[in-house]
């Protein structure tokens, strides 16, 4: 019959299509799947690196405020020198080591010289545990000024009037014991102790001069050698307004024990 060859060439071109459309599909699979035989010799891409966060700045730690510095006063030390003068029958007087041993009659003064301008004090005690009596500064002597200049050689007692002015000066008595003299320079006009460190009669207690003495600021313990051979100078610690030098001058008498340095 004359259709049969166009039926075969039908099927054929039907199947060849139907073959075509398979391996098309297998392909495309093989390009869009992850086949081991397609990958071979293809490298991966590289997985974008992730972008390191920055690191916080140090920070330094907040140490505490610490309180400003207490200004200390500033300025030059100060210091009081002091020697001893003894005067002879005729009046005339010269100066002796500080150290000396007195005999009961001697007549003395006290030549003082400071490297400020203050006032001066002197206490006598007939004992060192006795009450002390303020002998200067007095209305018969020195017109009863106790002012010292800067660099003045101030001499106590020393232009004496009514009373004294026989006898302007210290003599040491005959009494025992040893007696002491408490010599006090200040930048203040007055002498400031408490209340009760005077007694009824209106002398200064042995304690209350202790403790002056005590109090006094000195830079040290020993005192330094002063302008002249035999002149003793003591020196502030510090420049405080409120300073004093406090200077026990022990007199020492013949017959008697020499102990305790004068300082």
């Amino acid at each position: 019959m004359s259709f049969k060859p166009f039926n075969l060439r039908c099927v054929v071109v039907i199947v060849g299509a139907l073959l075509f459309s398979s391996a098309a599909g297998r392909t495309v699979y093989a390009q869009g799947g992850d086949s081991p035989t397609w990958n071979v010799g293809k490298v991966a891409p590289p997985k974008p690196k992730a972008t390191p966060r920055p690191k916080p700045a140090a920070t330094r730690p907040r140490l505490p405020r610490s309180s400003p510095p207490v200004r200390q006063p500033t300025g030059p030390l100060y210091s009081l020198q002091y020697r001893i003068l003894k005067v002879e029958p005729n009046g005339s007087q010269a100066e002796v080591n500080t150290l000396s041993t007195f005999n009961p009659g001697d007549r003395l003064r006290f030549a003082l010289k400071s490297t400020e301008d203050g006032f001066v004090y002197i206490v006598h005690q007939a004992d060192p545990e006795q009450p002390g009596k303020l002998v200067f500064p007095d209305t018969n002597i020195n017109g009863g000024q106790n002012m010292i200049r800067k660099g003045e050689n101030f001499v106590v007692p020393l232009s004496c009037s009514g009373a004294a002015a026989k006898n302007c000066l210290y003599e040491v008595d005959s009494r025992s014991g040893q007696e002491n003299y408490v010599i006090i320079f200040s930048r203040s006009a007055t002498l400031d102790l408490p209340r009760d460190a005077t007694d009824a009669s209106g002398d200064i207690k042995a304690q209350a001069l202790q403790k002056l003495w005590t109090a006094s600021d000195l830079r040290s313990g020993q005192p330094q050698q002063g302008d002249t051979t035999f002149a003793v100078r003591h020196t502030s610690g510090s420049v405080r307004k409120s300073d004093q030098i406090v200077i026990r001058y022990l007199i020492r008498k013949k017959g008697m024990a020499e102990s305790g340095a004068n300082n």
